[in-house]
């Protein structure tokens, strides 16, 4: 239902309802096209070393991200490119495949071994593209505008 500013009618709540319903409905729809319209690649990482009043922070970020168009099939595998790890005033190479090992915390049999267990992922930054490029179709009837 359609509703002008300038227009006498208001709409029942019966009408407001449905309306209200079928946008909610077509906004999930539109999410969801959306989301199946794009690919996510981990480009960084900040963990947190400690407890929750005290601790510090690193990063492990992907510094080969502009080497590849996005229309390349490796895109995605970030595991392929060169990562750095920052603490500080320090910056090193990374090994991406120590990603799960340095950032899943949790508890230890051992009290012994609690410090290595302290490293939680905080924050996950990742890079958005289109699954597929975007073709867009020009009629010589839009094109007389």
């Amino acid at each position: 239902m359609e509703i002008n500013p300038t227009s006498p009618e208001k709409p029942t709540n019966q009408q407001a309802d449905e309306s209200s319903s079928d946008d909610e409905e077509d906004q999930n729809m539109q999410d969801q096209d959306e989301e199946e319209d794009y690919q996510y690649k981990l480009v960084g990482v900040v963990v947190h070393m400690g407890v929750a009043d005290a601790g510090h922070y690193i990063s492990y970020v992907n510094i080969a991200r502009d080497q590849k168009p996005e229309s390349d099939p490796e895109w995605l595998l970030t595991e392929k490119e060169k990562w750095l790890e920052f603490n500080d005033s320090t910056v090193k190479e990374y090994k991406f495949s120590n990603l799960d090992e340095d950032c899943f915390g949790g508890g230890v049999a051992n009290p012994s071994d609690f410090k290595d267990h302290t490293k939680n992922a905080y924050l996950l930054m990742y890079e958005k593209r289109r699954k597929r490029d975007i073709k867009v179709v020009l009629t010589e009837e839009s094109m007389a505008y």
